[in-house]
């Protein structure tokens, strides 16, 4: 399934809203049923004045009449007016403030976040400041306090759901943006002497509205539910009738007609949760990790993905040959196992409980070789990744067994000295935090020549580091050296955390949920450059996630870890194909768009 792209980078594509997004959006039934009450409440709106049986404001009948009483459908309310009639005429007004309310704000943090975002320096930070003071005023007190100034309206309540609810829009296309100009198809449009309007228009905005798609309709779910609570407060024009005016009116007669109370504030929930279907079913479509894995989970390279596209589903004769082929190139390529863990057994005590974290796990890394640990949270499998880089938690250890080498030299027998040599020359870490594990007072370019070891320093550790930026796709134009973590988007610091293990040219890297702090936009990027470290230069790489979609698109075998073992070991496109044990059946089941053959405990 191939996605439009405006713009292509190093073969990757950059999604643009189309025919096969809302396809992919429309296979949640989620979205499906969001949809449809969406629709409803629309053509509810338009159609209002022919539906409603009565005009709001009539006097149609006794008031207080139950529902299903005298030909009232929804019975009235205390003066008398025909409740449905209401219902639907309120839908109009209340449709209309939520859209034109988040519209505004969506539209003006657009502009922001591409003013902040594409610009950056002095006027970032000005732009980033006035959105923390617009997050921590509530829409509520604003909308009090203009409505005792200039008198309460409906275009009042929209102005004051417009300039508040911009913030959260404008950090996200600010984050996109901040992506976005890194690309190179942005400097060339710079070099070609487009002006920067242009740029930002033509270039940089198509490319990062997709996950604003998802916030526009979250929010204008949030806009009716803060015109609902304004219209119950008194803001706004007592004679249009919306939800939240019919809410205010039901409290007086609350405990004898309770439906005034509970028909209205059904409509808001329909209403709002439609909104956040449709947004969930957006979002998923969006999001490349589950993407990867329902379109072409089985992906090795390019090669591979080809013919798994010609096999169809299941393991066919012709997938078979292609596993034999891998296999084989494998062990060519490998000799003798990189990394070697045997009957590893890592238990600590909390609170006087004896905890398993690792319970006698064995497993290899080949050279050159990707080999991915998968698993829930709490099923040890970071706790493998930090005992063999020695970064053990302060935790009171009741048992430590096992064996582990790396080309030969023993990884937890050593301890001072030659443990650090061990760590430094032959393993280093990704983790996933960047912000938390970078060191927010030193510049990204001091914490790499730090790692140096005093080994080189002045214009040649310079040169080095730029050449590590640069292999993780920071180029020096971006002077990413120079700058703090802080002034780096998520992307930018997840590679630069990448730049920073590789300073000492590791043979292992042991890759912690590389991409789970990230925001979806950019989780393709860094595992792209993860891909490329892997395949090109031929790094070794443990990685360790939760996530099928990333150990499906980068590692060559798996093993499955629960409650601090392995369950299941295979190559990838085995486990994928014909999982064995009922664990990995489960987690294959979770992950969306993903069909497997039944197999047979292992």
């Amino acid at each position: 399934m191939n996605m439009p792209a405006v713009a292509s980078e190093r073969g990757r594509k950059v999604p643009r809203p189309s025919l096969e997004l809302l396809k992919r959006a429309f296979k949640n039934p989620l979205t499906i049923i969001g949809a449809a009450l969406l629709v409803v409440l629309v053509l509810t709106a338009i159609f209002a004045d022919v539906l409603a049986p009565y005009k709001p404001t009539e006097i149609a009948g006794f008031p207080l009449l139950p529902p299903f009483s005298d030909g009232f459908l929804l019975g009235t309310d205390n003066l008398g007016r025909d409740t449905l009639s209401r219902v639907m005429l309120g839908s109009r007004m209340s449709l209309a403030v939520g859209v034109f309310g988040a519209g505004m704000g969506i539209l003006i943090g657009i502009v922001i976040g591409s003013i902040a975002g594409y610009f950056g320096g002095w006027l970032d930070t000005l732009l980033m400041r006035v959105a923390e003071l617009f997050q921590i005023i509530p829409a509520l007190i604003i909308a009090l306090v203009a409505a005792a100034l200039f008198g309460g309206s409906m275009q009042l309540v929209i102005l004051v759901i417009g300039f508040t609810f911009w913030p959260d829009t404008a950090r996200i296309v600010r984050a996109q943006i901040l992506t976005l100009k890194e690309r190179h198809f942005i400097e060339a449009a710079k070099v070609a002497g487009f002006k920067s309007r242009r740029i930002i228009l033509s270039d940089l905005l198509p490319n990062a509205l997709p996950p604003v798609i998802v916030q526009a309709a979250l929010l204008v779910g949030w806009a009716i539910l803060v015109e609902a609570g304004l219209s119950f407060l008194g803001v706004g024009d007592v004679n249009i009738p919306t939800w939240g005016q019919m809410l205010s009116s039901a409290q007086v007669s609350l405990s004898q007609s309770p439906w005034l109370s509970i028909i209205p504030g059904l409509a808001v929930v329909l209403s709002v949760l439609g909104f956040n279907f449709v947004a969930d079913g957006f979002n998923s479509a969006l999001n490349p990790r589950r993407l990867a894995v329902e379109v072409d989970y089985r992906k090795l390279n390019a090669e591979r993905v080809r013919k798994l596209k010609s096999a169809g589903e299941g393991v066919t004769a012709e997938v078979q040959t292609v596993e034999s082929q891998y296999a084989h190139e494998t062990d060519e390529r490998s000799g003798i196992p990189q990394l070697i863990v045997d009957d590893l057994v890592f238990n600590f005590k909390v609170g006087g409980r004896e905890v398993r974290a690792v319970n006698g796990v064995s497993f290899h890394v080949n050279r050159g070789e990707c080999v991915g640990i998968v698993g829930e949270s709490g099923s040890g499998k970071s706790t493998i990744g930090r005992v063999l880089a020695q970064l053990l938690p302060p935790v009171e250890v009741s048992r430590f067994e096992g064996r582990a080498s790396l080309d030969g030299e023993d990884l937890l027998g050593l301890s001072g000295l030659k443990a650090d040599r061990v760590r430094r020359d032959g393993i280093s870490m990704v983790f996933q935090d960047p912000m938390s594990h970078l060191n927010p007072t030193m510049k990204v370019g001091a914490q790499i020549e730090e790692a140096f070891g005093g080994t080189i320093s002045g214009a040649e550790a310079r040169e080095r580091i730029d050449e590590l930026l640069e292999r993780v796709d920071l180029p020096r134009a971006m002077n990413v050296a120079d700058r703090y973590p802080h002034q780096l988007s998520g992307g930018q610091r997840q590679r630069a955390m990448i730049a920073l293990a590789l300073a000492m040219k590791p043979k292992l890297l042991i890759a912690d949920e590389p991409t789970t702090a990230l925001d979806a936009s950019v989780q393709a990027s860094v595992v792209e450059t993860l891909l490329k470290l892997h395949h090109e230069e031929g790094l070794s790489i443990l990685l360790i996630s939760h996530d099928f979609g990333l150990i499906a698109n980068m590692a060559e075998r798996v093993y499955v870890m629960r409650q601090g073992k392995f369950v299941e070991s295979a190559d990838v496109i085995e486990l994928f194909d014909n999982p064995k044990h009922d664990y990995t059946k489960s987690l294959l089941a979770a992950v969306p768009g993903f069909k497997a053959n039944q197999g047979t405990e292992a």
